[in-house]
């Protein structure tokens, strides 16, 4: 955001009130539907503005004004000994009047004229009949100073682990600098930065590290002073491109993953230690009745239904937030291992289906194939049981001709489950399933699945045989994540 400078003369501000005042009195035709130019400021001594949306054809009316003893002002011939010039353009550039008028303070006004085209629209030769309605003028910002000049010696001065900062020398008699920072072309932080003094010719650094290691890309900023409220020249940086580390895995150790009625969360988990350096991370539980708890007591303070214990018969998901260091990404294929298991956890289709939040994206940073920082939920689910954590797990599986054999143990506390059993192709098509109801609510048992006839599946082809404790056949609720072997 630019910050507007007290620059226009009260006299002229009297002037404008007194037309707004005026304008309220004439009759609403007089005026034309020419939209006014939403904003307008300096590009050095280029003038620039932005366009209106929703119209075919649109020009614009520029003025010059310079003012000397900062009460008046005079408009200045900008072409031809004409002080009012025309452009299609989103800009004008304004060095020459302002070098032929000489040293001073100069603001400038546009107006919009909407026109319609005769025949084809995008044809470069197409006539346009302008309507010569105009609209309201809309002042610059900001007024520049000619006699101000611009920051010198601009430039990026890195420092070590990550560290780099703006560097330019001074403007004498400068109260506060406007800076700018683009990443890929975008402004993405434009502070008023104010230095230690007013005198010039000395060397200031402002450091903006944060945004340059965290999310990577090409970089470049620009600086200008500003005086008694008027502005100077900009200063342009060169080019700083940064090329982040990509991190493969997430890699997450010692997760406590029990959820058994009337406990409280614990958090215990902590990133292995060939992934240190990379990322950190904050864990949390969301249950089913809409409930929420993090490792982060600063983000606990903001939440109005947070998890106190795990409640009987609530489901609770398993989530994620983390960030990488500076300098490095986390790629959205990364693989994920929970507690020496790896997920089967699709990153960037969990964040196509909402199961996991992009932060970079929703802060206006987006990173191409991964992230600084992202919330990736449904790693684990499991539903709070008063006789505590339910598991089901393969002990052994074996194919032959006709069947596949999978031996499975469990415990369910206290409910009395469904255990279930079946068979997936290479596609993942399940093509036989066995199921023991009313099973005891701690087990292990061998369960013989019968394979399809037509057909052997036993040759190359890879099975996949998967194990599911649920409460029951109807509902097909989960009492515990199932387990699965590749045969």
């Amino acid at each position: 955001m630019r910050k507007s400078a007290n620059t226009r003369p009260r006299r002229v501000l009297g002037a404008i009130l007194a037309l707004c005042m005026l304008v309220g009195l004439l009759p609403m035709t007089a005026f034309a539907a020419a939209p006014q130019v939403p904003y307008a400021d300096w590009d050095g001594t280029t003038a620039r503005w932005a366009k209106p949306e929703g119209y075919q054809r649109i020009r614009y009316h520029i003025s010059l004004v310079k003012t000397d003893d900062g009460q008046r002002g005079t408009p200045v011939p900008i072409k031809d000994g004409k002080t009012t010039v025309t452009t299609e353009n989103t800009y004008y550039d304004l060095s020459g009047a302002i070098a032929n008028a000489g040293s001073g303070k100069y603001w400038f006004t546009v107006q919009s004229e909407t026109g319609t085209v005769i025949g084809d629209p995008d044809s470069p030769t197409a006539t346009v009949n302008w309507n010569n309605d105009l609209s309201a003028e809309i002042y610059s910002v900001t007024t520049y100073d000619s006699s101000i000049g611009a920051p010198s010696e601009v430039s990026w001065e890195d420092g070590g682990q990550n560290e780099t900062a703006a560097v330019w020398t001074t403007v004498g008699g400068a109260q506060l600098y406007q800076f700018e920072l683009y990443r890929n072309g975008a402004l993405v932080h434009n502070p008023i930065l104010q230095p230690q003094s007013t005198a010039g010719g000395n060397s200031v650094e402002y450091k903006v590290s944060g945004y340059v290691y965290n999310y990577g890309g090409e970089f470049q900023f620009r600086v200008r002073p500003i005086k008694d409220g008027f502005v100077g020249g900009w200063a342009e940086s060169g080019t700083k491109m940064v090329v982040l580390n990509p991190v493969d895995t997430i890699k997450i150790e010692n997760a406590s993953l029990d959820v058994t009625a009337d406990q409280e969360p614990q958090f215990n988990a902590k990133v292995a230690e060939s992934d240190l350096s990379y990322y950190h991370i904050i864990e949390g539980w969301e249950g089913s009745d809409g409930k929420m708890i993090t490792s982060d007591n600063a983000m606990n303070d903001k939440l109005t239904n947070k998890i106190t214990v795990f409640e009987d018969g609530v489901t609770y998901n398993y989530f994620l937030i983390v960030t990488a260091y500076s300098g490095y990404m986390v790629t959205d294929n990364a693989q994920i291992t929970l507690n020496s298991e790896a997920l089967t956890y699709n990153i960037s289709e969990m964040m196509s289906q909402g199961k996991a939040a992009d932060g970079d994206a929703m802060a206006g940073f987006p990173i191409e194939n991964g992230f600084h920082q992202a919330q990736l939920f449904d790693l684990y689910s499991a539903t709070a049981g008063a006789a505590g954590p339910a598991f089901i797990e393969i002990q052994n599986a074996e194919k032959s001709a006709s069947s596949v054999s999978v031996t499975a143990k469990w415990d369910a506390g206290e409910v009395t489950p469904i255990v279930c059993a079946a068979v997936y192709d290479a596609s993942g098509r399940m093509v036989s399933m066995e199921k023991i109801e009313n099973a005891q609510s701690t087990g292990e048992q061998a369960i013989t699945i019968a394979l399809p006839r037509d057909g052997d599946l036993t040759g190359a082809q890879q099975l996949t045989v998967k194990v599911f404790l649920w409460k029951d056949f109807s509902s097909l609720q989960p009492l515990a994540p199932c387990d699965e072997q590749t045969i």
